[in-house]
């Protein structure tokens, strides 16, 4: 499911015939995540961030930028999604070395030089694998969008020491569908 998430920080928001919007940032609009050639903006300030053990070089119109709209915009790394924009919700959580962060708040330029991993980078990680195996054995997602800002903060309080039911204390994502049961039942065997 792909929101349409306001950025004040798109240079481009085109509605497709079908009604969705995407959004074009630069030259490299058509890229694909994890392709090495992120979109841009044109002009602003080189930035570059470490994401799921990989190098993006991205320029962007301003360093205050939040990250989440780095990451979705010119990194082109959709998973981690828009909520609330005030740090309330948790959809937008990210690992910053090791530490759940809300990217909504946090700038790129906060982020630069540190080791950013997003949901897409979970397969990669032993903490991650076992939280996305334990989410699926217990059918945690209902609409799912939420889902992946409470998967970031369970592997962030994994890497933090905490099994079990510690790691629901950790959490504090909300979730609209009201899945808490099936993530407390989830975090039990990690």
């Amino acid at each position: 499911m792909e929101d349409s998430s306001p950025s004040k920080y798109n240079t481009n928001t085109n509605s497709g015939s079908n009604g969705s919007s995407s959004s074009n940032t630069g030259s490299n609009s058509g890229s694909v995540a994890g392709s090495g050639s992120p979109a841009t903006t044109s002009g602003g300030s080189g930035v570059t961030l470490n994401v799921n053990g990989k190098s993006y070089p991205i320029n962007v119109s301003s360093t205050d930028m939040p990250l989440l709209w780095a990451l979705r915009d010119l990194v082109g790394l959709t998973g981690t999604k828009y909520g609330c924009g005030v740090e309330i919700c948790g959809a937008c959580t990210v690992l910053i070395n090791g530490q759940p962060e809300k990217s909504c708040d946090m700038s790129v330029s906060e982020a630069a030089g540190k080791q950013i991993m997003t949901v897409e980078g979970l397969a990669a990680d032993p903490d991650g694998k076992k939280a996305q195996a334990a989410w699926i054995a217990n059918q945690v997602p209902q609409c799912g969008y939420c889902q992946s800002g409470m998967l970031m903060s369970a592997v962030g309080a994994m890497k933090a020491g905490h099994h079990g039911s510690s790691i629901t204390g950790e959490m504090n994502n909300l979730c609209v569908c009201g899945t808490y049961q099936r993530v407390t039942a989830a975090v039990q065997g990690l």
